[in-house]
């Protein structure tokens, strides 16, 4: 069968994946992002908008807190995408570059704001790695990733303040506190799994969050269960999907170019054999 030449086809690929820039590529992901508020408008009504929101921002949080069940297809929406830009602007401020896990973090933040997180939970996190790099008199741009995807602690943020009834001082000084352990706890996690998981900052979450809740338990808070699961816009939400990804992988395969270029680029990738 025809072989293509990866040193023939990688400038090619090149010029063509470089036609878009660092703010077109900003564009996208905006785009992207805040085209789930538009589908929450377009799928449901404004009617009752601000009180569901109000419900979002002050729910605790945990799993499983579905943001649909408790405030509405559209403000779940716009939730999200107020969580996605939020991370994609913090990233554009601090002047780093986007690419794949600068990518990965700001669609795990939007996906997550249906789940947990919410616009203003998210910032203690961010305000502690900060507050980390500030010490540390290092630039907090070097811990962009760990803030971006350390945001999946948020709701303990919201667990503090209204689910165990502690106030939003407490809440605010809980994240800060985790946000700040972060970046340390990260890099002792990295020697535990040798590098065998691929999302480091999210296995330090979970240590972090175990440990949080077992201490919290033992001075006899009572956490409790919670299961708030809607299957209303199921149709709707299917139908959105498909065509968010179908143009996702529209996208990718005209940077690719052509198929042969996109067979090149994975099996040097090393996930697929060579013929």
């Amino acid at each position: 069968m025809p072989t293509v030449d990866p040193k023939a086809m990688t400038p090619w690929i090149r010029q063509r994946s470089q036609s878009l820039n660092q703010n077109a590529w900003f564009t996208v992901l905006t785009l992207y992002v805040a085209s789930w508020s538009i589908f929450g408008f377009a799928a449901s009504s404004f009617e009752g908008l601000p009180s569901g929101l109000a419900r979002i921002f002050s729910a605790p949080g945990p799993l499983v807190t579905d943001y649909i069940a408790v405030g509405g297809l559209a403000a779940a929406c716009l939730n999200a995408t107020l969580v996605g830009l939020s991370g994609l602007l913090l990233v554009r401020a601090t002047g780093v570059l986007l690419s794949g896990p600068t990518i990965a973090a700001i669609f795990t933040m939007t996906g997550f704001g249906f789940f947990g997180k919410n616009v203003w939970s998210i910032w203690p996190i961010i305000a502690g790695v900060a507050l980390f790099s500030k010490i540390a008199r290092r630039p907090f741009k070097g811990f962009i990733l760990v803030a971006l995807f350390g945001t999946a602690l948020a709701p303990l943020v919201t667990q503090v303040a209204f689910g165990l009834q502690l106030g939003l001082p407490a809440g605010i000084l809980a994240g800060i506190a985790v946000g700040f352990l972060l970046p340390a706890v990260a890099v002792y996690m990295l020697r535990l799994h040798q590098g065998f998981n691929l999302y480091n900052v999210g296995l330090t979450c979970g240590f972090i969050g175990l440990f949080v809740t077992s201490l919290l338990t033992s001075f006899g808070a009572d956490l409790g269960t919670v299961f708030y699961w809607s299957t209303d816009y199921h149709e709707a939400l299917r139908i959105f999907l498909l065509i968010y990804l179908t143009t996702m992988t529209g996208l990718g395969y005209w940077l690719a170019g052509r198929p042969a270029a996109m067979r090149t680029l994975i099996t040097k990738s090393g996930t697929l054999p060579t013929d």
